[in-house]
């Protein structure tokens, strides 16, 4: 598995990753609702968090997938890199890129972290329903991001 770095002059704070399988042809992404309503309420949203000192930003963001939705590196297929704040004009008061990364299997999790209430799986049409509000723009973008790659391979 290779992790890809972003290529951006943004000074990053945070970073995500979005797990992924394909349903019937379609990517289908692993969000997490908060165990803490102050941080998202009972919305779907991507697993993020800060990046610690001496990190990349994909290494940060596999770890936040890790501790909060349970993601084990050995069940990754593939990982890359799929939206930086700049590159959609969404402005944040903590810039953050996103990854996502298919998985083998949708079983093949730990228990997450009790920062995470529950886990589900939503395709991005899905995410535009019930997923948390500020999000959806990115959910969108690394959707296109994910299908473009998945069609050239």
């Amino acid at each position: 598995m290779k992790l890809f770095e972003v290529a951006t002059t943004e000074k990053v704070a945070k970073a995500g990753f979005m797990p992924f399988v394909i349903r019937k042809g379609v990517p289908v992404y692993l969000f997490m609702i908060s165990s803490d309503g102050k941080f998202g309420g009972d919305e779907a949203q991507i697993a993020k968090g800060h990046i610690d000192a001496g990190e990349t930003a994909a290494v940060a963001a596999v770890r936040e997938a890790e501790e909060e939705l349970g993601l084990r590196k050995s069940n990754l297929l593939s990982s890359f890199k799929g939206w930086s704040g700049s590159q959609t004009g969404l402005k944040s008061k903590y810039p953050f890129t996103v990854f996502a990364g298919q998985v083998k299997s949708k079983k093949a999790f730990n228990k997450p972290h009790y920062e995470t209430k529950a886990t589900l799986w939503l395709s991005a049409e899905e995410f535009g329903t019930t997923g948390r509000d500020s999000q959806r723009r990115i959910v969108e973008a690394v959707d296109k991001v994910v299908r473009a790659s998945l069609q050239s391979s």
